[in-house]
């Protein structure tokens, strides 16, 4: 639990370090120096009586093992969450000398290279960016990452910073190129809708399609939202499908797709 608190607590430094989320209003806002903050783990791993511990316990061991069984998973959330969580473990571990000696007798360094350099989930991927930057805090990590073409910047006296990138930068951003799903048979043609209200309310779905004409789609829905003689068609099975049948062929924005569902009141029981 406390390894997840961790990586969620990363996750909103970061996002309020690069302003993707509004603090105006949050007096108990984070603020982030760009260090992290203290791991557990990575402290324990400072001392030699921590690392006698942590050896004892097997709980590296059990971090390895689920890094290497998990490493490419790109569907199921809760094992993503847990796989950031074990690697933030991990990277705090490492970036000591006496924690890096855990990840050399695991061989780990490899397996999380690969996920960084071929994970689905640009989160995962940008995890491991870090984690690899912990891992380069020690001269020592930083001469193992060289091995594998990815350099430790240092300081202009020499000292490691804490941040490693590829050497080949292809390596890290490039992802699979995307091939949609062909139909073998045309899909089907739909009858038309009955009420005048269901034409209107499909036709402003379709039209959340196009970014130009989104916006004033939206108003529309709104409307017909909040007016008592229009909001049952949001209740309509019929509409309801069709709706889903729009989102399944068209291309949405996931907030977009969002709310389309959450306009409609369809009771499933």
């Amino acid at each position: 639990e406390r390894n997840k608190q961790y990586a969620v607590q990363i996750e909103i430094y970061l996002a309020r370090a690069f302003n993707l989320v509004n603090t105006d209003d949050d007096d108990e806002a984070l603020s982030f120096e760009g260090t992290v903050p203290a791991h557990f783990y990575g402290e324990m791993a400072k001392t030699e009586f921590g690392c006698h511990v942590l050896q004892e316990k097997g709980h590296f061991i059990e971090f390895a093992e689920f890094i290497r069984q998990h490493m490419l998973e790109h569907e199921d959330l809760e094992i993503i969450d847990k796989l950031k969580s074990v690697l933030w473990a991990v990277g705090n571990i490492g970036a000591t000398p006496r924690g890096l000696q855990f990840l050399e007798d695991q061989e780990i360094i490899p397996t999380i290279l690969e996920i960084a350099e071929g994970s689905l989930v640009l989160s995962v991927r940008g995890t491991c960016f870090f984690v690899l930057g912990l891992i380069s805090s020690t001269p020592q990590g930083a001469e193992i990452l060289d091995d594998y073409g990815w350099e430790a910047t240092m300081s202009p006296l020499g000292a490691t910073t804490g941040l490693c990138v590829p050497s080949t930068l292809d390596r890290f951003i490039s992802l699979p190129p995307y091939n949609p799903l062909t139909l073998e048979q045309p899909p089907p043609i739909l009858p038309a809708l009955p009420t005048q209200a269901e034409r209107e309310v499909m036709n402003c779905i379709h039209n959340l399609a196009n970014t130009v004409i989104a916006n004033a789609a939206s108003r529309t829905l709104a409307r017909y939202k909040s007016r008592p003689e229009t909001r049952g068609v949001f209740s309509s099975i019929r509409l309801f499908d069709r709706a889903l049948q729009a989102l399944s062929s068209q291309r949405y924005r996931l907030p977009v797709r969002r709310y389309v569902f959450e306009l409609f009141d369809v009771r499933f029981d």
